[in-house]
């Protein structure tokens, strides 16, 4: 087809990385996240905007798919990306969540809570009687954040790389892929 070309997305989903990572984000307001992280400051109700100065003109945004409905949760998917006015405001809650207000109170954790180099960030809100805490969170010296269990880790953005030889019998062409619908 040559009429067409590949591209990137304008965003790029949030994931964990090695702290160190060149992948990894340095978020422009560190300093005030840092001091605010272990203390309950109504006057930051509204939060701090997530923005990076690892990449300049970027922040930490909800995507365009908007809210996800499920059975007892509600989730949203996170990603890096521009313009920077788009930044999500965040705040920290007493137990160290980062909690998205303007998004009804959305928390930030990774999927399936599970602290690996390569997982996926999402924010949810449990809507049921007894929701699962969010996950904790901390604001590093050098102006990354990493999950409180795992200071390893740190938000960034996934490595780019070639597909190997065992991708290849991994993908298949010859078969529809099931796509998620969203409401």
């Amino acid at each position: 087809a040559p009429h067409l070309c590949l591209g990137t997305t304008a965003q790029c989903a949030l994931h964990l990385v090695p702290s160190g990572s060149p992948n990894q984000l340095v978020f422009r307001h560190h300093a005030k996240m840092k001091q605010l992280q272990n203390q309950i400051n109504v006057t930051e109700k509204k939060g701090i905007p997530l923005t990076l100065s690892s990449h300049p003109n970027c922040g930490i945004m909800f995507g365009k798919l908007g809210l996800m409905k499920f059975e007892f949760v509600v989730a949203a998917c996170l990603f890096i990306g521009g313009p920077v006015e788009s930044s999500a405001l965040a705040r920290f809650s007493e137990k160290q969540e980062i909690i998205f207000d303007e998004h009804g109170g959305l928390v930030m954790r990774t999927c399936s809570n599970i602290l690996e180099n390569g997982n996926l960030l999402i924010a949810t809100r449990d809507d049921c009687a007894q929701p699962r805490p969010g996950m904790a969170f901390q604001v590093n010296d050098d102006g990354s954040i990493s999950p409180v269990e795992a200071p390893d880790l740190v938000l960034g953005f996934p490595e780019i790389t070639t597909p190997s030889s065992e991708a290849k019998e991994l993908i298949s062409v010859d078969e529809p892929l099931d796509i998620v619908k969203y409401y």
